[in-house]
């Protein structure tokens, strides 16, 4: 299984899969260490403790997560790619649905390709 994270697009599925599934380990594996989430407003989460908080709350109520990917470019080094995330929570048998765009940079790491840093775009209207 952690062969699966050689591209950007890899890393991404398997962590929306890992989400899906309420595997926190899983998802936590696909983010480096020193992984930051930057949102537009300017806060940040920051390391796997942070991130591990957020990826508990996306489990808890039971977020399902569809992620595609565009403008991939790989080296030895690193990767970077634009992701669009499609995230579904049913709240009151209503599904709220939310989709963002970020700008993620990917770094080798334990057992393949990790997210960096993952820039989320503001929302466009």
């Amino acid at each position: 299984m952690m062969n699966e994270r050689r591209t950007p697009a890899e890393v991404s599925q398997r962590f929306a899969q890992a989400i899906n599934a309420g595997d926190l380990e899983g998802a936590l594996a696909c983010w480096s260490p020193a992984a930051v989430i930057a949102a537009p407003d300017g806060s940040e989460v920051r390391g796997h403790p942070a991130l591990t908080e957020r990826f508990r709350a996306l489990v808890a109520v039971g977020a399902q997560l569809q992620i595609s990917i565009s403008e991939e470019i790989c080296s030895e080094l690193g990767a970077t790619a634009t992701t669009q995330m499609t995230m579904t929570v049913s709240t009151n048998d209503q599904p709220t649905v939310t989709t963002v765009t970020a700008d993620v940079t990917y770094v080798p790491g334990a057992g393949g390709l990790q997210i960096l840093i993952d820039h989320i775009r503001p929302m466009t209207v």
